[in-house]
């Protein structure tokens, strides 16, 4: 058995998922080697006093209000804001996490359930998901290297390097080789953040996906035995009533589990978006001041891009697949149904009109509204900026 092989067979038996054929598994690995592994762990508590310590020093450095201070070093603050959200969001709250997954996944319905062409297209999109996932992967470690390679001199631009040169001036390298280090970390526990919500989200897609596969099996169970339904044929109308219960109980289960979601990705998706607007403003100040350190302004939009990217997209489609299901429901022909299955049916409608996202007590939603909130936020910091003379 390879070493993948056993990581992906610990992982199984760490979270207990009891899902048959998880073709998102390999999403979970990543997320789960950086979570539970020792030394990541220890190191991710070292890296976050680090970059509590950077932060803390651009903040004294932007409160003098030097505008030339504040445009060098601004891409300072956008390193040490992503990377604080990232360490945040993924180590603060781990273990509920944890317990959540293994608390729901459980009551999910299997990705077999609905058939083989159903899991066939689940497969598909499980695939074009894990590419691109890699290919963040990729951007981000592609980006910690060019970060590095390319930097000619670390303490015009990296603030905590000035310092330390300034007041040290020992042991040079050292620091220099763990400063570097850092950015490759940042790298990896930024990416296992976007795998995580991903490995998430798409759970839950998919398992919208199934439910509205069945609404739709049932929608054409009706039309094919209309005759017989309209005259209330007791053994179909049970068979309905079966498949209702199954479904307003999947349905309750994911709401449910959104909601628990929901609750730990409250201040994750503030601090995200905070991070948004700071890393907007300080790139715009930064190309001000620094117009030779284009490619590493470039290489930092690149992947705020992309992370930004993937929270929208992930967000925006879980909405539209549960917005899916008030589609199929409205669909029922509901003059084929007995009172009992209406009223079923009815609950259903009820409490579809709770959609399913990622939201922060719906003030910040992971959706297409997202990047319009980022981009007017960094245009209004930037307004004031520019009025108070900065």
């Amino acid at each position: 058995m390879t070493l993948m092989r056993k990581l992906q067979t610990a992982i199984r038996n760490l979270f207990e998922i009891q899902i048959k054929d998880d073709i998102l598994a390999e999403l979970l690995d990543w997320p789960t080697l950086v979570l539970f592994s020792k030394w990541p762990k220890n190191f991710a508590i070292f890296s976050t006093i680090y970059c509590v310590f950077d932060t803390l020093v651009c903040t004294l450095v932007y409160s003098t209000l030097d505008v030339e201070m504040l445009g060098k070093y601004a891409i300072f603050i956008a390193k040490s804001t992503i990377a604080l959200c990232s360490f945040f969001s993924f180590f603060a709250k781990r273990k509920q996490y944890h317990k959540i997954i293994n608390e729901n996944f459980p009551h999910f319905w299997q990705l077999q359930s609905m058939g083989e062409s159903t899991f066939d297209q689940m497969k598909k999109i499980a695939t074009t998901v894990k590419f691109y996932s890699c290919l963040s992967v990729v951007a981000m470690l592609i980006g910690a290297v060019i970060l590095i390679l390319f930097t000619e001199d670390e303490s015009e631009i990296y603030l905590s390097v000035k310092i330390y040169k300034d007041y040290v001036n020992k042991w040079t390298t050292g620091y220099i080789m763990f400063f570097y280090a850092s950015f490759l970390y940042i790298g990896i526990v930024t990416a296992a953040v976007v795998f995580g919500l991903t490995y998430i989200v798409f759970h839950l897609i998919f398992q919208c996906f199934l439910l509205n596969q069945k609404l739709k099996l049932i929608n054409s169970y009706i039309v094919k035995n209309g005759q017989k339904l309209v005259k209330l044929e007791e053994r179909n109308q049970n068979f309905i009533y079966k498949e209702l219960i199954s479904c307003v109980k999947l349905h309750q289960r994911l709401i449910y589990f959104s909601n628990q979601i929901n609750d730990l990705l409250y201040a994750p998706i503030f601090m995200y978006t905070f991070s948004g607007i700071v890393v907007g403003v300080a790139l715009i100040y930064f190309l001000k001041t620094s117009i030779q350190y284009i490619l590493t302004s470039l290489v930092l939009s690149i992947v705020s891009l992309i992370i930004t990217t993937t929270f929208v997209i992930n967000g925006q489609l879980l909405e539209d697949e549960t917005e899916n299901i008030i589609i199929s429901l409205t669909n029922l022909p509901w003059y084929s149904l007995n009172v009992q299955n209406r009223r079923v049916v009815y609950v259903m409608l009820m409490q579809s009109q709770k959609i399913i996202h990622m939201s922060a007590s719906g003030i910040v939603s992971l959706n297409y509204q997202l990047t319009i909130v980022l981009f007017r936020c960094i245009y209004t910091a930037m307004t004031f900026l520019v009025n108070m003379g900065l």
